[in-house]
């Protein structure tokens, strides 16, 4: 069994709380239970203009690609490229995508990978870790880390708090619902729309695809891992998140539609379900 994890990375030297981000990111993965399987990681640069190439490549010399764009191609291009170059040249059977603002607990990928196992007449096309965030999004477990915090603490502290609080919050239900990190069999693997620009709706998109193909996603509560929502984010100004956000709702909405499916109503009713999830967790 291989495992692919897909990263996109695209830092600017003008914010170096990117670079603090990414690194805590890559030492807490590689220091979770990733390490018991046969992995590998693909790196996708997306034109990054700070110091986090060059550190990636003096410190992670294993089971590691790294795919240099020229330029910034946008999430749903770039996760393709990542997913296309594992599946195709490394042959996986999963794929896992994470993003550069988690820090992983010592455990977090096996319980998502025996659920797939338990799986077996493969109808769990994707499975999801549960999140822990920094207010508390969705009702989910708190932990409030501040970025002078990041940049000044070890990896070996904040992980074990991270994996503290997996421990305590860990539940053995499930629910339907999308959240990254997510472990995804090959079978279920569409690429992604690219016509989305940015990001926003490009993964809601590829967890309704994953639907119409008769899989289905759960987040389960077995699995924990931190995420500060989108801190990256910041750097966009008010007036292009907005672009981005009403170009892939339109994109979306479209997509939904041809399928004869109310995008309002499919939406909601995602949304409740993730809401329903986090609430077995109280």
């Amino acid at each position: 069994m291989k495992i692919g994890v897909n990263l996109i990375i695209s830092n600017l030297k003008e914010h170096p709380f990117m670079f603090s981000i990414s690194r805590l990111a890559l030492l807490s993965l590689l220091n979770s239970d990733l390490i018991l399987y046969d992995y590998k990681l693909a790196v996708i640069d997306n034109a990054s203009t700070d110091e986090t190439l060059r550190w990636i490549k003096s410190n992670i010399k294993d089971n590691i690609d790294i795919i240099m764009l020229s330029q910034n191609e946008g999430i749903a291009r770039s996760r393709n490229i990542g997913n296309i170059h594992l599946l195709n040249h490394h042959n996986c059977d999963y794929i896992v995508e994470i993003h550069n603002d988690h820090i992983f607990p010592k455990i977090w990928l096996s319980p998502l990978i025996e659920i797939m196992k338990m799986d077996k007449e493969k109808k769990v096309g994707m499975v999801c870790s549960a999140l822990i965030t920094p207010k508390g999004f969705w009702g989910s477990p708190v932990y409030n880390i501040q970025d002078d915090a990041i940049l000044n603490r070890g990896v070996e502290n904040i992980q074990s708090e991270v994996t503290d609080i997996a421990q305590k919050s860990r539940r053995d239900k499930m629910s339907r619902g999308l959240q990254h990190p997510f472990l995804k069999r090959k079978e279920a693997y569409l690429p992604y729309n690219e016509e989305f620009e940015g990001s926003n709706f490009e993964d809601v998109l590829d967890l309704f695809m994953i639907e119409k193909q008769g899989y289905k996603s759960l987040v389960t509560l077995r699995s924990f891992v931190y995420h500060s929502y989108h801190k990256t984010r910041i750097i966009l100004t008010k007036d292009k998140w907005n672009y981005y956000y009403y170009h892939n709702k339109k994109i979306f909405d479209n997509k939904l539609k041809e399928f004869g499916e109310d995008p309002v109503v499919w939406k909601k009713n995602l949304e409740e379900d993730l809401k329903k999830v986090y609430q077995l967790c109280q």
